[in-house]
């Protein structure tokens, strides 16, 4: 499978959120993407691709 940059940092965040219990999940996106994008670029900041991040979070669409 092949994953664009917010696939990947999605990817990043799960890991986060599994390594990091207090974490909450948009710490972890924000910590992901900071990562990937660099703090406070145009793709780290774009609100689409966190907010489809936090709806999965807050329907139990990921595992793990």
């Amino acid at each position: 499978m092949t994953y664009n940059k917010y696939g990947f940092a999605s990817i990043e965040a799960v890991k986060l959120l599994n390594e990091i219990s207090t974490l909450k999940p948009e710490e972890a996106w924000d910590i992901a993407t900071e990562k990937i994008f660099g703090k406070g670029t145009p793709s780290q900041t774009k609100p689409c691709p966190k907010s489809t991040f936090l709806a999965m979070c807050e329907t139990s669409r990921l595992k793990g």
